[in-house]
């Protein structure tokens, strides 16, 4: 079994398997992190031995629906290669698995809840683990019994096979039952929804959670994952197909897990497989299909992938969406990137601080509810052979640091490096924030700074006070869409540079881009999403503030001042 993990992971890296861009980086990122064994800021290392344990586990296991039912579970190749960096990464400080959270996304057909099952198998019984608390989680309770329904039928294969087990399981066979539970231990497996009643109490090892494309929140994930504090060495694992809910918890995850992909943000305890096409593909191409169906002539066939696509000759643009989002793993989304993270660090060279102290800049400010990001940045515009030159600092008050942890760990990381500062106690501190941007300001050439009124009416008349010339950037058309401009062209020009700044390139690739119908002209936001792009909404308010001085308006009806759009 191992020998299919390993072969697997090299055939893709070698080419031998067509797969996408996410697949090659998780990939990658599995050799790289195998040459940072043994560095004291590295503190990981990978158990051939244990990876070869738990994949031998499979020898053991049947498919528990289906036409295959009873048969041997004949793992994947690609699922092999998960479980083989699922369990092969360790600690160094032996406490356990080096990965807390696997993330899955493939197209379906490919076998995701059934090999679910066979992790909550592996959880509940082979892990090794004090009175492990298995639990299956959904949308709605009867969504998530049918991944427990399918491993009570694994494991009363498991008994049927090696009768020992049957002394150590209750195993109920009612309809209306809800447990599997061990006896010699204090625990079970057993399935919730958001229509369950509160699991507070709850102290998961594993949390499965099936189809989180559907969730419109995730409040059931973090209650059960508040739990694993106290339980050592827990697991969460996510698999999904794409879906249609382009702000809901599962497209804010997938951003967050191609972000660690790329280097964007680091998060040493997430495990991340996306089968995707690449941006680029044309999706009637057959030979892209396979970058969504790692499982293709296994488990999934290219005659029925044809036929689907077939149907949608006669059924129309809804079997296209169907096609695309569940067969190709294509998200279906109202909105769309704006400046790739490949273009944006294209620019990350570092400036001469000492020029700049000639140069004139302006400033753009974004200010944020008591308790999130707050964002200050310089625009120097680019003079004679000089490039443009963006500048961003970042305020958050330092008890909301923790409330990063879970989801967004690399959020102390920069505060450690200096590039995200703190402000005393639960709530930001406008004052120390606002001596700090005087401070900041005071050996350039500041021309004035933009500012969004939303949560500046402390700020900007203390820093007019200050003699700060202050001015209004609205949040419209007119303003916003000139300054988008102006940044894109700088980007893909290189005629600005923004010295690679970590904070600031997290929230660049959180922006998505807003169309009009009016002209196809468009404008940045982040929409309804959780995620923050505060520097950049504080960036086009400072270079907005340029343009207008300068007296530049882009022609054109689009400019309509009555036409808002939330940013920030």
């Amino acid at each position: 079994m191992i020998e299919r993990a390993t072969a697997y992971i090299d055939d893709i890296l070698s080419g031998k398997i067509i797969a996408g861009k996410w697949i090659r980086l998780a990939m990658e990122r599995h050799k790289r992190d195998l040459t940072r064994v043994g560095d004291p800021a590295f503190p990981y290392y990978f158990d051939e031995n244990e990876a070869r344990r738990v994949l031998a586990l499979y020898d053991l296991f049947k498919f528990s629906k289906g036409k295959e039912t009873g048969q041997p579970f004949d793992i994947m190749p690609w699922f092999a290669a998960l479980v083989y960096m699922a369990y092969g990464w360790r600690r160094e400080d032996g406490d356990g698995k080096r990965f807390r959270k696997v993330y899955c996304k493939v197209g379906r057909g490919n076998a995701k809840t059934a090999n679910l099952v066979t992790i909550g198998v592996i959880g509940f019984l082979f892990d090794n683990a004090t009175d492990p608390e298995v639990y299956w989680i959904a949308t709605k309770k009867d969504q998530a019994k049918i991944g427990w329904d399918r491993q009570r039928t694994m494991m009363k294969m498991l008994v049927s096979d090696f009768p020992e087990l049957g002394q150590m399981l209750n195993i109920p066979t009612g309809h209306t039952s809800t447990k599997v539970s061990r006896t010699d231990a204090l625990s079970w497996v057993t399935y919730l929804g958001r229509d369950s009643e509160a699991e507070d109490g709850a102290s998961p090892y594993y949390v499965l959670a099936d189809e989180i494309h559907a969730w419109d929140n995730d409040d059931l994930l973090n209650v059960m994952e508040s739990g694993m504090v106290k339980v050592d060495d827990p697991m969460t694992w996510m698999i999904t197909t794409a879906g249609y809910k382009p702000l809901g918890p599962n497209s804010q995850f997938l951003t967050a897990c191609k972000n660690i992909l790329t280097g964007i943000t680091e998060n040493d305890e997430l495990l991340a497989f996306v089968y995707e096409l690449d941006e680029g593909d044309d999706w009637r191409d057959e030979a892209v299909w396979c970058k969504a169906n790692p499982g293709l002539e296994i488990s999934v066939s290219m005659t029925g992938l044809r036929t689907e696509y077939n149907k949608i000759k006669s059924q129309g643009v809804t079997k296209e969406i169907d096609f695309k989002v569940k067969n190709l793993n294509i998200e279906q989304a109202g909105s769309s990137g704006w400046i790739p993270d490949e273009k944006w660090m294209q620019c990350a060279e570092e400036y001469d601080e000492a020029d700049l102290l000639s140069r004139e800049c302006w400033g753009g400010l974004d200010m944020a509810a008591t308790n999130d990001f707050n964002s200050f940045v310089l625009y120097f515009p680019p003079v004679d052979d000089k490039k443009g030159v963006v500048i961003p600092y970042y305020w958050i008050p330092e008890d909301a640091v923790q409330q990063h942890r879970s989801r967004r760990p690399f959020v102390e990381q920069w505060v450690r490096d200096g590039t995200l500062r703190t402000t005393p106690g639960d709530v930001a501190d406008y004052e120390l924030i606002r001596r700090d941007i005087v401070e900041i300001c005071q050996p350039y050439y500041l021309q004035s700074i933009g500012f969004d009124r939303q949560f500046s009416s402390y700020i900007v008349p203390a820093l007019m006070e200050d003699g700060m010339r202050m001015e209004v950037a609205p949040q419209t058309w007119l303003y916003l869409t000139p300054a988008a401009l102006h940044l894109e062209h700088g980007i893909y020009g290189k005629t600005i540079t923004h010295a690679g700044h970590p904070v600031l390139r997290w929230n660049m690739a959180n922006v998505s881009m807003q169309r009009s119908d009016r002209n196809n002209n468009y404008l940045p936001s982040k929409g309804k999403s959780a995620e923050k792009i505060d520097g950049i909404a504080a960036t086009l308010n400072a270079m907005g503030q340029w343009l207008k001085e300068r007296g530049e308006t882009p022609q054109g009806s689009y400019l309509f001042e009555s036409d808002l759009i939330m940013i920030g």
